[in-house]
């Protein structure tokens, strides 16, 4: 066997080098480098428009604020970077606006007046504004402060020069997180990447047209939007007690891995391994022996400048490693350099350390997640850890092993830490084969680690599910990940404002007085065990969402002076009244109703409404897309069941679909997000947009009208089993199921097929009822918003615990791909719910079987009742069992029987409700078994 010593020339030497801060860095591919080796045909059709000044496309990734002086005019400076059709890096510069006045004076500012809609409160009338214009963003923010102070209010106010940005994205409705076309540009080639000047009027979204567009549209789909992940190893020289920090010079950095990817491929296109001991190589990677920590550290910083990145990944990297870097380079002196190395626009150190060296909160699941990162422009940096806390908000853990168990993915290699720090001391002393190798054996395990992180985010489709969030309120990569989703709704909300000519402010509000709103209403459940008959649920389409949009309920279209409701009614508009209760005071408000008017719909109602169509839109698209995945998977089963070859082909096809359905559900998701956030907003003392009689009108209206439609099904003689905010559980008139019982007593069904029928008619019978609910909330409401969705079968279990495990079942038994799971989906559905008919008839009833004596002197109201209702039923059985011989058809048995006085009998209540009398609940348990009743 060959055991590879350090000073092998084999052929794996080719993939290890050496970097001592005097050379270039060898053996790393610049990234124009990549793409030509990974050519995908797109560099040709690139430079064919480039050479004839056509339209290019170009993917946005992350931006920055700039001025400039162009023709002796300040001008502002929008720098977007992001990727081309064919990978390369590009840097466009949109010239969005002089910052200089308008009236062509000397002055710094210009002004203007204006017309305009406030957002709070109904106008007929647009109202005037003062417009003044501002060179630069310190003027503006000192100008900003200076009218505050005196009490004015201000619209378009944003004040945070970082995240300027978003204003002028939203005011000019930039694509900054998905595909967009640059036209009319002038453009240089630099080093490792393009510059294109563009003025904003030349920069917008993609078409569908162009999506649609045979030659380039798989690569639009799948766009090449670089992608590098990492993992360092510390080490401590005082020991395994000694936790490495950067603070401590006993502490250093020896290891950094990196893997390279396209953003939705979790094959490497290269990996690399930084070392400053010797190491024995492998031609997996390449490995650069830096031989200390400052050359290790500058190496890390020219690998980042060749590849160009756009998105960085790692675990938990910015509450460690990020940390321990930065710090670490500027104990040592050489922070500056790295930065100015891996940044497209170069900084001094006391910039770097203020503001490029930042903290963010992250929101997850209500808790801040502590994030420090190392902010370089051109790229997005992203903590997979806290993105996955986000995917699972109620798991104990969060460690990389987890949620790669949680995904279904191979495990990370393991090396223990005691060992690791055993090698590495090793290696510091002496140098041979062995520690060779086993600085190697440690390599490993990091590179694996840092290619789990893109495995991670490829399998939860993470970066795509960013971008869709991002691109709705036209903002970015960055802030969906390091933002929580009300920022996202207020720069929507903005963005549709300015479209209708409404003014709004970004300043947040400062409320002093809290209290509640009228709550969701919730219907008492009926308790005890539910599986007699089926219960169904009727639940509202996005219940809040809708009520906005039936009611009107937008700042803009909201009343809340009596004197000036009395008005508008007489001018002839139609009002929608509400009042609760808000810290014990009364809350009157109106909203305009729209009648169905496109120019009587507020902001609220409009925006929802758009965002609503374009929704049902996608999930149109996705349902054939999702049926073609699932036959697939069918054809994919059953060709490896029979041991067919040739499956590579519909394995290729199922992974084509499910990208696309993958795609287009997480743009149908995002889309949610905002619909069901809007509330929130509404809500929310501190928004801008914070309206507390629009809060209150909607969760009242929200009790108004599932109220309305409880009263309705029953006066149909449905029975309310539970209901909760948006949702009711039914069940059916008994009379429509006497049939099926019939026959069931009659044995003519089985039980299985008693159950069937029940459900089946349930089905039909609440398909019918969803009808009429939806008739009737049209001719109540008079707009087609607002509708009820037949939602679900189900056999309720104590009080509104229902079979999960079910569903879960049937997911673990579809996702089974084996040799021996060839059922269709409907097939498994079926099984698992038979399986979990018959384990409820099994339950036994000898625990719950009761015992009573009928004494007729005696006064116990629930034995006196129970006989009674026996004798009925009794004597009904009589008159079926005449008829039935009258018709030559063999009677049934009797399954009541009429009680002798002084007579002990056994009864089960099979139903406990504190709201019923407990003799209605009262059955012998011979009937029980029979009708299978529990």
């Amino acid at each position: 066997m060959h055991t590879p010593t350090i000073f092998d020339q084999t052929d794996r030497a080719r993939t290890l080098a050496r970097y001592d801060s005097a050379g270039p860095l060898a053996s790393i591919p610049s990234r124009n480098e990549i793409v030509a080796e990974y050519d995908n045909g797109m560099t040709a059709i690139l430079q064919q428009s480039l050479s004839s000044k056509q339209p290019i496309h170009f993917m946005p990734t992350e931006v920055s604020n700039d001025t400039k002086y162009i023709n002796g005019v300040s001008t502002y400076i929008l720098r977007v970077s992001g990727c081309l059709i064919n990978g390369q890096k590009a840097v466009v510069n949109i010239t969005v606006r002089i910052l200089s006045n308008i009236l062509n004076s000397t002055s710094k500012f210009g002004i203007e007046t204006i017309s305009a809609y406030p957002l709070q409160g109904y106008h007929a009338e647009k109202k005037p504004y003062i417009c003044v214009r501002i060179w630069n963003h310190y003027d503006r923010y000192n100008a900003l402060k200076a009218v505050h102070v005196i009490g004015m209010c201000t619209a378009l106010d944003d004040v945070n020069c970082q995240y300027y940005y978003r204003k002028v994205a939203r005011e000019e409705r930039l694509p900054l997180s998905s595909w967009a076309t640059v036209s009319n540009y002038s453009y240089i080639l630099l080093e490792n990447s393009y510059l294109f000047q563009v003025s904003v009027g030349n920069y917008n979204s993609i078409s569908d047209d162009e999506y649609n567009n045979p030659l380039i549209s798989s690569t639009l789909t799948k766009d090449r939007t670089l992608v590098l992940t990492w993992d360092i190893e510390t080490y401590s020289s005082l020991g395994l007690g000694n936790f490495p920090t950067a603070q401590s010079d006993e502490s250093n950095v020896f290891m950094i891995c990196m893997s390279v990817h396209w953003k939705d491929d979790p094959n490497p296109l290269k990996q690399i391994c930084l070392v400053d001991v010797e190491t024995a190589p492998d031609p997996r990677w390449t490995t650069i022996i830096c031989g200390n920590q400052v050359n290790l550290l500058k190496a890390f910083a020219l690998c980042w400048k060749l590849l160009a990145l756009d998105i960085q990944i790692g675990f938990n990297d910015s509450q460690y490693d990020w940390r321990f870097i930065v710090e670490k380079a500027k104990k040592l002196g050489i922070l500056k350099w790295m930065y100015n190395q891996m940044s497209l626009k170069p900084s001094s150190l006391k910039k770097i350390s203020k503001w490029q060296y930042q903290y963010s909160a992250i929101k997850v699941n209500d808790r801040d997640f502590h994030s420090k990162h190392l902010k370089i422009p051109g790229c997005v940096a992203i903590d997979v850890r806290p993105c996955f806390m986000k995917f699972y908000p109620k798991a104990e853990k969060s460690s990389l092993v987890y949620y790669l168990k949680e995904c279904k993915l191979d495990n990370k290699l393991d090396i223990p830490f005691h060992r690791m720090f055993k090698y590495y001391g090793r290696a510091l002393k002496e140098t041979n084969a062995t520690t060779a190798e086993q600085i190697r054996e440690v390599a490993e395990y990091c590179i694996i680690d840092t290619i789990s992180c893109q495995r991670l985010i490829v399998k939860r489709n993470a970066i795509n599910k960013y971008r869709e969030v991002a691109s709705v309120a036209f903002i970015l990569l960055y802030d969906s990940h390091y933002f929580a989703v009300g920022m996202k709704v207020r720069n929507l909300l903005n963005a549709s404002a300015w479209q209708e000519a409404i003014l709004t402010s970004t300043i947040l509000c400062e409320q002093t007085e809290t209290g509640k709103y009228p709550g969701a209403y919730v219907f008492p459940p009926v308790k005890g065990l539910k599986n007699r008959r089926p219960v169904t649920g009727l639940d509202f389409a996005s219940l809040y969402p809708s009520l906005i949009m039936t009611y009107n309920l937008s700042p803009d279209k909201i009343i809340l002076s009596r004197e000036h409701a009395e008005s508008l009614k007489e001018s002839g508009k139609k009002l929608h009244e509400i009042n609760f209760k808000f810290n014990g005071h009364d809350v009157f408000a109106w909203s305009i109703e729209h009648e169905n008017q496109a120019e009587m719909k507020g902001l609220y109602s409009k925006v929802l409404e758009e965002l609503l169509i374009r929704r049902n839109s996608l999930k149109s698209r996705l349902a054939p897309l999702k049926n073609k995945k699932e036959e697939l998977e069918k054809e994919i089963s059953l060709a490896e069941a029979r041991g067919e070859d040739g499956t590579d082909a519909l394995k290729s096809e199922y992974s084509s679909v499910s990208f696309i359905v993958a795609c287009l559900d997480v743009k149908q998701l995002a889309l949610k997000v905002y619909m069901n956030t809007f509330y929130g907003k509404a809500g929310n003392s501190g928004s801008p947009f914070f309206l507390r009689a629009l809060a209150g009108m909607v969760t009242s209206t929200g009790q108004q009208n599932i109220k309305l439609i409880a009263d309705l099904v029953r006066s149909k003689g449905f029975s309310v089993k539970y209901g909760d905010t948006d949702s009711l559980y039914l069940v059916c008139p008994e009379e429509y199921f006497w049939e099926c019982d019939e026959k069931y007593i009659s044995e003519k069904i089985s039980k299985e097929k008693y159950w069937e029928e029940m459900v089946g008619i349930s089905m039909e019978t609440m398909s019918e009822l969803r009808g009429e609910v939806n008739d009737f909330l049209r001719e109540d409401n008079g707009s087609p918003y607002l509708k009820m969705a037949y939602e679900e079968v189900l056999f309720l279990w104590g009080q509104s615990k229902y079979f999960r495990e079910v569903g879960k079942k049937v997911m673990d038994e579809s996702m089974r791909l084996d040799n021996d799971n060839t059922r269709t989906l409907h097939q498994i559905v079926e099984d698992v719910l038979k399986e979990t008919i018959n384990d409820i008839s099994q339950i036994d009833l000898n625990g719950v079987v009761k015992t009573a004596v009928w004494k007729p002197d005696k006064n116990n109201k629930s034995v006196q009742h129970f006989i009674s209702q026996m004798r009925n039923r009794h004597t009904r059985e009589e008159v079926d069992a005449k008829r039935r011989i009258k018709k030559g058809l063999t009677p049934e048995p009797y399954l009541y029987e009429i009680l002798e006085p002084g007579k002990r009998f056994e009864y089960i209540v099979v139903e406990s409700d504190s709201s019923q009398m407990v003799e209605d609940k009262m059955e012998y348990p011979e009937v029980v078994r029979r009708l299978a009743l529990i």
